[in-house]
């Protein structure tokens, strides 16, 4: 080894200029001394080798070869693993989401429809994923090398997400990308459910389901987060989906309740129609709101770098800010006309709980670039446009029990206008058209198409319960026929009346 031979070197030089100067046994063991040092350093480089040999035997081989190769394989080793558990993660708290959507629709209507609501929520799921794999995912990401500007054209029922390398099928990171988006597009359809319950018919909401989850949503999707959409050319911006996801869904809900029509004597004697169940009400808002940060924190779709983790660090905290100050506009706005009113009941639970859920969503389009400050400003407008849908369906008389329109499709439009005028770059006049185009792209598409499918359900009277069937409720039909057994007797529990 080089460094051996120079030391001999040194070690002669070392004796011939100290024999000059020095006796014979003085010279002796100066010599002696070096040799020993020699010696110990020749074993520390044999002890060198045999561990470099060691760590390059339990290296991967692309990292053995070469330090250029070694570094790329490195970083994949550790920023693929980070997106892939990052969006697995926030993908399954988007897909818990269903549970909030499931307690707080059962909580909020009467008892004896409370295991149909539950039933829809479930089947919505199970429904949503078929059509996803055999068609949704293929409309919404299927573009091709020279991709098309309206619609997917490839991985219809799994087609080529596996391809065959040698005959055998080869990973990709396609499924990752299906499972986090189909927890979004289950997400569109269960809106539906809560603004058409206690009066629709089951396999008329499972027939909806399967269109609004295959071909309604995943259009959308495609003319905005492919990436080759014509709304995406035009400058759309929505970060986690105000507009694609909760407006899609919410003017769904709108239509569905319109031609469902009202439940019987809803009007008449609305206090008949309170929540049976305001624990379930509370406790499914909290559902959702923990599942608006793998709704809003996932959607920055990576977690390998620093940045992308600051910029999930923010997301989360605009989707805080938004969602408490949502929450207290419309409980003060309440409060305040309760008590112009001069009623006694002035705290009104379920409207602090849908204003949380309407900042919630107002904040989904501009998550990632807004200011703390301005999220708050979010928050309240959704709020405020919360509080508008409501009391415009009331004037209306549109029986929604779960205002999931004012929820959903207001809070939606709320966060369309305000991500191009409150982020941090200023306000941005061209995104701001194209946000309000993507607006009436989306209410026409989702419109039309809802209107498409429950029309026909209407004039065939295959769409809503009969008055008889309303009365007894819908869970007649479900087995158990009851969603609660209280009492010692196992009798079927009544509805409270609220005075």
């Amino acid at each position: 080894m080089a460094s051996s031979f120079f030391s001999s070197l040194v070690f002669m030089a070392t004796v011939a200029g100290v024999s000059a100067a020095l006796g014979s046994a003085e010279l002796d063991n100066k010599a002696a001394q070096i040799e020993l040092l020699l010696e110990r350093q020749a074993s520390l480089e044999r002890r060198l080798e045999k561990a470099q040999a060691s760590l390059k035997e339990g290296l991967p081989a692309a990292m053995a070869n070469g330090p250029s190769r070694s570094l790329t394989s490195i970083s994949a080793d550790i920023t693929d693993p980070l997106d892939y558990m990052w969006l697995l993660i926030c993908g399954s708290m988007v897909m818990f989401m269903h549970a909030g959507f499931a307690v707080l629709e059962a909580g909020s209507c009467r008892t004896k429809n409370a295991s149909t609501v539950l039933l829809k929520n479930v089947l919505t799921v199970c429904i949503g994923t078929i059509t996803w794999y055999i068609l949704g995912y293929g409309i919404a990401y299927g573009k091709e090398d020279d991709p098309s500007k309206a619609v997917g054209s490839r991985y219809f029922a799994g087609a080529d997400m596996l391809p065959e390398v040698d005959g055998a099928a080869t990973l990709t990171s396609h499924p990752k990308d299906w499972f986090f988006q189909w927890a979004f597009c289950a997400t569109s359809s269960t809106i539906v459910s809560g603004a058409v319950a206690e009066r629709i018919q089951l396999p008329a909401y499972m027939a909806f389901t399967a269109i609004m989850t295959g071909i309604i949503y995943p259009f959308v999707v495609y003319w905005t987060w492919s990436g080759a959409g014509f709304l995406t050319e035009e400058g759309y911006s929505d970060f986690a989906g105000s507009g694609i996801v909760h407006l899609t869904g919410g003017i769904a809900a709108l239509v569905g309740a319109i031609l469902c029509g009202s439940r019987a004597n809803r009007w008449e004697k609305p206090e008949d129609f309170y929540p049976h169940n305001m624990g379930l009400v509370a406790l499914g808002t909290f559902i959702l709101w923990f599942g608006f940060y793998g709704f809003n924190c996932g959607s920055t779709l990576h977690m390998n770098s620093s940045a992308k983790a600051m910029e999930a660090g923010l997301v989360a905290m605009n989707t805080t800010m938004s969602g408490s100050a949502g929450g207290l506009t419309v409980f003060f706005l309440r409060f305040i006309a309760a008590k112009a009113k001069k009623q006694e009941q002035v705290y009104d639970l379920c409207g602090a709980c849908n204003g949380i859920l309407a900042g919630l969503v107002a904040i989904c389009a501009g998550a990632s670039v807004f200011e703390p400050g301005m999220a708050l400003l979010v928050g309240i407008f959704g709020g405020l446009f919360y509080e508008a849908g409501h009391y415009l369906l009331l004037m209306l008389k549109v029986d929604d029990p779960l205002d999931a329109f004012s929820v959903h499709g207001m809070g939606g439009i709320a966060g369309l206008l305000l991500r191009p005028l409150l982020c941090l770059g200023g306000a941005d006049g061209e995104m701001f058209g194209a946000n309000v185009l993507g607006m009436f792209v989306i209410i026409a598409w989702s419109g039309t198409l809802a209107l498409c499918i429950f029309l026909p359900m209407r004039l065939l009277k295959i769409l809503s319960y009969g008055l008889q069937e309303q009365e007894a409720g819908s869970d007649v039909h479900c087995s158990p026929p009851k969603a609660y057994s209280l009492d010692a007797t196992g009798e079927a529990v009544t509805d409270v009346k609220i005075p």
